[in-house]
């Protein structure tokens, strides 16, 4: 899934030197799978605190 993601981002990036709407695309979709990796982690050490 993560080999995707970045193949996707870099497709984006690369349309972003003809129309810049992709670069902005490509921002949106870096930040979000921030939030969810960085949500997933806080998650993981919440879990792991529990025990």
């Amino acid at each position: 899934m993560f080999v995707l993601l970045v193949i996707l981002i870099v497709v984006l990036f690369g349309l972003g030197f003809m129309n810049p709407i992709w670069w902005v695309a490509a921002a949106v979709l870096v930040f979000g799978a921030g939030r969810v990796g960085g949500a997933r982690t806080v998650g993981a050490m919440n879990a792991a605190g529990d025990r």
